[in-house]
């Protein structure tokens, strides 16, 4: 079931079967972090940074990179900490066993249904992106509108203010700050 979801979501962008866009998916969302090379669904995850990646990706503060990443933090270690942690905060059940993953060759197929339950779980990076995006305009626009505001205001208040004799002025200033 995971990998229909999968199959539909990305494999009809290019052409791809499900195993080969999730693997594309997995790639990209990893892309950039150090000691991660995801090329495959076996080798590829058994020291546990990949699964650490795509949680820190998509909820960095909920991965200390830093301390997953460092080499006195054992491959099992980092396994208990991103399937506890996608459990956790995402919902995807354990699937997996720290000392399944540990080993020389981890089972394909076991590793597929993970990632494909991690992908399920996760906000897209292309929708959260155009969210970001729709939101920094939308800033952009508040800002520039408050700003006019302000600013009309401000001109509106300072001619007014120029109506009033010097002497009442002052005694309006000198009430604020006492």
């Amino acid at each position: 079931m995971c990998e229909m979801c999968v199959s539909e979501v990305l494999a009809a962008q290019d052409g791809l079967s499900a195993k080969e866009a999730l693997l594309q998916w997995a790639r990209k969302v990893t892309q950039g972090y150090p000691g991660v090379n995801v090329t495959n669904f076996t080798n590829s995850w058994r020291d546990g940074l990949a699964f650490n990646a795509i949680l820190h990706r998509y909820r960095p503060n909920l991965i200390n990179w830093n301390k997953i990443s460092d080499s006195s933090t054992s491959a099992r270690e980092r396994l208990e900490n991103a399937f506890e942690a996608a459990d956790n905060e995402f919902g995807v059940s354990k699937l997996l066993d720290a000392e399944d993953v540990d080993v020389e060759k981890p089972d394909e197929k076991s590793i597929i249904t993970y990632v494909s339950s991690l992908y399920n779980a996760l906000p897209h990076l292309d929708e959260l992106s155009k969210v970001s995006f729709k939101y920094m305009h939308m800033h952009l626009f508040l800002h520039k509108l408050l700003c006019s505001f302000f600013s009309f205001t401000f001109k509106i208040l300072l001619k007014s203010f120029l109506k009033f004799p010097p002497s009442l002025l002052l005694l309006l200033f000198k009430s604020l700050f006492i």
